[in-house]
């Protein structure tokens, strides 16, 4: 499988978990595979970016449309193709910062979020060893 085929669907499949996890901030719903954690971290002042007041579902989904509108273009502007690393590891830096979050400030999981952060450090993993490689 192509390397951009593998970073896409990984930030395709965070764009469609953050957009589920956004639905459940609007309406209150959702499956929690790890008991009421889910409530307690979407409900957490943790939950919202402080200086925008932005849902992190919300930021989710903007976060990945970007990486993948990045993805698609960036192969005709330079700047782009050695932005994008930079922007992934980032976003695992604050995956990691958010399960950290999740396991020792709040003391409460939420599966969705957990995943959308382990696939976060996945894809700059494989984007590291990638870039290794060339």
């Amino acid at each position: 499988m192509k390397t951009n085929t593998i970073i896409s669907i990984l930030i395709l499949a965070m764009l469609a978990l953050s957009a589920y996890s956004y639905y459940e901030d609007l309406h209150d719903t959702g499956i929690c595979i790890v008991g009421e954690g889910c409530s307690e971290v979407r409900h957490s002042e943790y939950s919202t970016l402080p200086i925008i007041n932005m849902k992190l579902s919300l930021f989710g989904i903007l976060s990945s449309t970007i990486l993948f509108i990045i993805l698609i273009i960036k192969n005709k502007y330079s700047f782009l193709k050695k932005a994008f690393p930079i922007l992934i590891y980032i976003g695992a830096l604050l995956a990691i910062y958010f399960l950290y979050t999740q396991f020792f400030i709040i003391k409460a999981l939420c599966s969705t979020c957990i995943s959308i952060d382990a696939m976060m450090i996945i894809l700059a993993a494989f984007v590291f060893y990638t870039n290794q490689r060339r």
